[in-house]
């Protein structure tokens, strides 16, 4: 994993922004302090700061550029199959390097352009510029695990791995987006391409733009409505053995590094089936867990050590106290001042990877991705409820519509459909109505559930929970669960990867 940034100008880049590329790449040095470098042009200059982690060597180094200075690319992330491109690829382009998969993400886009993205498997953000036909593409993972933004300003665009990077130059304004705002009193997160600041945009997961003298596009690459508008005609036992084949497959590419991997265990299932099948390829792993000096439900360390022992794996666990968590929350604070925390996980997580980075790892398992597969309690919940307000809801709509009744918590009611309460962490659009006191009112954040939701329209029973699973996968996983994974492990210089998504 690493940071990257860059300004495009193709009016020519100036003096000013020679000066603020520096300053943009070294706000990302907690993100790869193993090196730092830069690609400058007339009209393009792009910035890398790499931790090392696949072909450490330094002729891996970023910005890299093919053998004739045409194709430039600074990317963070990783892609997991870049030994099985590589070997497709090697027989008609000169590899100068020994296993690099970003010198792969060079030649596979000479080799099949912009759709070469179709064939990566991994957690990315990347930036190309393509000389030859005078493109920058922005590019963003399927799920959004690697965030990228950008701010279009004047003449330019600049982007970065991270808001407060951007926030370096003088040229973004830092004034902020209220509809932004409004959104995270609902969703303790915002939906991309929407930010905190007005300047400043996301990369939608599954999304590239692309940038030239005359144009700014973004295009979907990758659409999981595209799944779930599909009916499965699998029978229980066929999805269960195709589950198990994508999870070893995804377990095996997911172990591939040149330095040694931990584990996040904390007793759970998504974690117990990583370390698990971890295991079973024979990695040379450890674990780590966190604990609490005070025994509560929550505290499931007991059930990681046992499993841990049965696994014959070395488990290192944190035993950690309310002075620890409240000098995380203000450590962490320092360090991501970008946008709110809307889970309050981001801070055992970012102990979590402090911990790692003292051990001498960095690179850390997560289970993230688990639930939104659709099996947790809550959907069972969630559904059952749906029916319940949905024969209902000929009485509580008019009710809850009264200004003097106190049923404003039940509103939950949009156009034809129930908004999910299990997507709703924050407020409802009738308790902020109450609270919001600008002089202007965004458009209601049910607005955007509803377009999201809509988007699964095949006609089967489940589709609710297709519905909400949208929801999941467009919002709340790339923008608050994902989020909760880069911001804090990258502040210590750690890579996260998550083999359920």
């Amino acid at each position: 994993m690493c940071g990257i940034s860059g300004i495009i100008n193709f009016n020519g880049i100036t003096e000013n922004q020679n000066e603020d590329i520096i300053l943009i790449n070294q706000a990302l040095h907690h993100r790869g302090p193993n090196n730092e470098g830069y690609f400058n042009s007339d009209m393009v200059n792009f910035g890398h700061q790499r931790l090392a982690i696949i072909d450490i060597n330094e002729l891996a180094n970023q910005p890299m550029t093919d053998i004739n200075n045409e194709i430039i690319v600074t990317f963070n992330g990783e892609i997991f199959n870049h030994a099985e491109l590589r070997s497709e690829l090697e027989s008609k382009y000169d590899f100068k390097t020994n296993h690099s998969d970003t010198e792969v993400i060079i030649y596979a886009y000479k080799e099949w352009g912009i759709d070469c993205i179709q064939r990566f498997t991994g957690q990315f953000a990347i930036a190309l510029y393509d000389k030859t036909i005078g493109s920058v593409f922005l590019i963003r993972d399927r799920i959004g695990q690697k965030p990228l933004y950008y701010s279009h300003t004047g003449d330019s665009t600049y982007f970065s791995s991270e808001i407060k990077s951007l926030l370096t130059s003088k040229k973004i304004k830092n004034s902020l987006n209220e509809e932004a705002i409004y959104d995270y009193l609902t969703l303790l997160t915002t939906k991309a391409p929407k930010t905190f600041f007005n300047q400043i945009s996301k990369v939608e997961s599954g999304c590239y733009i692309e940038i030239t003298r005359d144009k700014k596009i973004s295009h979907r690459y990758w659409d999981v409505a595209n799944y779930l508008k599909t009916p499965i005609m699998d029978s229980e036992q066929e999805a269960i053995l195709k589950t198990e084949e994508l999870l070893e497959k995804s377990m095996r590419l997911r172990n591939i590094a040149d330095i040694p991997l931990t584990y996040a265990i904390s007793g759970g299932l998504d974690s117990s089936l990583n370390l698990y099948y971890a295991k079973t390829i024979g990695s040379n792993i450890d674990a780590i867990n966190i604990s609490f000096d005070v025994d509560n439900k929550f505290n499931e360390s007991k059930i990681a050590e046992q499993y841990c022992s049965k696994l014959d794996v070395p488990l290192k666990t944190i035993v950690i106290n309310k002075s620890d968590i409240e000098t995380g929350i203000s450590d962490f604070f320092k360090v991501q001042p970008d946008m709110p925390i809307g889970d309050p996980n981001s801070i055992l997580m970012y102990i979590l990877a402090k911990e790692t980075k003292k051990n001498g790892r960095h690179i850390l398992m997560v289970g993230e991705g688990g639930d939104e597969i659709g099996g947790y309690p809550k959907y069972l919940k969630t559904l059952k409820r749906n029916r319940v307000l949905k024969s209902l809801q000929f009485i509580l709509k008019p009710l809850i519509q009264s200004t003097s009744f106190r049923l404003k918590s039940l509103d939950y009611f949009f156009n034809d459909t129930i908004i999910p309460k299990s997507q709703i962490h924050g407020f409802t659009e009738a308790e902020k109505n109450k609270l919001w006191r600008s002089k202007s009112k965004p458009r209601s954040t049910y607005v955007s559930m509803y377009e999201t939701m809509s988007e699964v329209n095949l006609n089967t029973n489940d589709r609710y929970l297709r519905q909400i699973l949208n929801l999941e996968y467009k919002i709340r996983l790339p923008e608050m669960i994902l989020a909760r994974i880069d911001y804090p492990t990258m502040a210590n210089s750690v890579e996260a990867r998550s083999p359920l998504c």
